[in-house]
């Protein structure tokens, strides 16, 4: 048996991921008897457990010049943003929302960086892991389907957008499988776990978090086919097609909420969500004018808005970071954002794990532009440093693998 098939090996990989999902399940009804038990909060635990393998892989291990690089520029971005309380005309959201800037946000970037850069099965790893979780939120969501009669589980107790992220991952992440494992009845398992997923984002209501993942998986197909110099024939291609409107068909007659939601779009008098979304985005554009350098500070979106200092946001990223940190903050996000996106396109690696991580950050940072806040995208920031980790010191030759998946595709 492998080191890839031991699940010893994957004690960091899962203390990783439950970090990562932790707002997704820790009010969930499953949960309520580890917290029950737990003589402190385990988002906690998890955060020392990262925390000192952090401090230990840094006194002990090289770190790459690229890594170090976006460390750097991330830490200018947090440590700026969340110095931006100093003018902020918020208390309480603001000292919540910095302390997890500083703790949760960061930690998982660095440690993401560190760790999954020190070993290049670890990755891989990881990845499996995240399917699996995405896997049991499907299973939750079709319970739910069919005792209750709608997607949105309450058993999990989150918003619909959350609940559908960790599925459109599991999707894209299947297909990384699918594209690389050799043994057919696996195969067989990762298309019908594809197939059940999307089933799943279809009964969820979450409109934007599929559009993201189509496009994501278009991104992933379309980097396949330039990096692997892949010939497809016509009959291919009208096979595939022809799979992609019947499975589509299928689905779109069986779906219910997120189709429903979808069409809403077409009666905008009838849309609240997409209204309220517009609304403030025009809000967020104005207030950032209003400071345009430094911004209002962190958290005081919800006090210019509103009046309430209380959890609130723009839901979009940009928006948010313009709004309380000015083009500053804006600069830093994108300085760092855009440089881990560089070296995961230079990396001299696979290209399929490649592939699979820029179309996974291109998928959580759609999300992050249509809902959510700093705090609630840690899967964004995660995936931000996984772009560094696929250029790793033992990489697979490309023609290696671009000659086995070639040779895949002909059978």
């Amino acid at each position: 048996m492998t080191d890839f098939m031991r699940w010893r090996s994957y004690g960091m990989e899962i203390i990783f991921a439950l970090l990562i999902y932790y707002s997704i399940y820790a009010t969930s009804i499953y949960f309520e008897p580890v917290v029950a038990v737990s003589p402190i909060d385990p988002n906690y635990l998890l955060l020392v457990v990262i925390g000192i393998y952090t401090v230990w892989h840094v006194a002990t291990r090289p770190i790459r010049r690229q890594t170090v690089a976006a460390i750097a520029l991330f830490g200018a971005f947090a440590a700026y943003y969340a110095l931006t309380i100093l003018w902020s005309s918020s208390t309480a959201y603001a000292d919540w929302k910095a302390l997890r800037l500083v703790t949760v946000i960061s930690l998982l970037f660095v440690g993401c960086a560190l760790y999954f850069g020190g070993r290049r099965d670890r990755l891989p790893r990881f990845y499996l892991v995240a399917l699996v979780f995405g896997g049991l939120v499907t299973i939750d969501t079709l319970y739910t389907l069919a005792i209750l009669g709608y997607g949105n589980s309450p058993y999990l107790d989150v918003n619909y957008i959350l609940s559908s992220r960790p599925i459109g991952v599991g999707i894209i992440l299947a297909a990384y499988f699918l594209v690389m494992t050799d043994r057919r009845v696996v195969r067989a398992v990762l298309a019908g776990s594809v197939f059940v997923m999307v089933v799943a984002m279809f009964q969820t209501g979450a409109r934007g978090p599929l559009v993201a993942l189509v496009g994501a998986l278009v991104v992933f197909a379309g980097w396949l086919y330039l990096q692997l110099d892949i010939s497809v024939s016509r009959s291919q291609l009208v096979a595939a097609a022809a799979s992609s409107i019947v499975g589509f068909g299928v689905l779109v007659v069986t779906a219910g909420t997120t189709v429903e939601r979808m069409l809403r779009l077409f009666r905008w008098d009838e849309e609240v969500s997409g209204a309220a979304r517009v609304d403030l985005f025009t809000s967020a554009v104005r207030y950032w004018l209003d400071q345009p350098l430094i911004g209002h500070g962190i958290g005081s979106f919800p006090v210019l808005y509103s009046g309430e200092d209380e959890r609130y946001y723009p839901h979009n990223i940009v928006l948010e970071v313009g709004v309380e940190a000015g083009l500053v903050g804006v600069v830093l996000f994108l300085a760092f954002s855009a440089w881990c996106l560089w070296v995961a396109l230079n990396a001299d690696t696979d290209p399929v794990l490649v592939g699979t991580t820029v179309s996974l950050y291109l998928y959580l940072l759609a999300n992050a532009m249509i809902t959510g806040d700093i705090s609630t995208n840690r899967m964004l920031f995660a995936s931000t440093a996984l772009l560094l980790v696929v250029d790793s010191s033992a990489p697979v030759r490309v023609t290696e693998t671009a000659g086995r998946l070639r040779t895949r595709l002909a059978q």
